[in-house]
């Protein structure tokens, strides 16, 4: 038989989305930052063609990479206490901030539901 141990769904899911705000941001900026560094090279024109086909080729797979990583990370840490659910709505997106989550019903945060 196991042990049943009593999990306080609020604090704990605050401390994952710490959690995954900790891991998942700098790779959110990366991608951000190479986002921003495809758009220069293309709106610059001191760059020589090739040279810049090398280098648009880097930063889309900089960018790839780093959404890829921003969203293991958010998935990875996201996550209910009490089933270990990722919170989805019904479209199928992630829910970034859910009251209760929506696949065992356990509250993820303080204050009054909006339903």
């Amino acid at each position: 038989m196991g042990i049943i141990v009593a999990v306080d769904t609020v604090a704990e899911y605050t401390r994952r989305k710490k959690l995954a705000a900790k891991w998942s941001y700098p790779f959110l900026l990366a991608a951000m930052a190479f986002g921003a560094g495809l758009i220069l090279l293309f709106t610059t024109s001191f760059v020589p063609p090739l040279s810049k086909a090398k280098l648009a080729l880097v930063a889309m797979f900089g960018l790839v990479i780093s959404w890829m990583m921003h969203i293991y990370f958010s998935t990875k840490y996201n996550r209910c206490p009490n089933c270990e659910a990722i919170p989805r709505g019904r479209s199928g997106g992630v829910i970034h901030d859910p009251y209760a989550c929506p696949h065992c019903g356990a509250r993820l945060r303080e204050g009054e539901s909006l339903c």
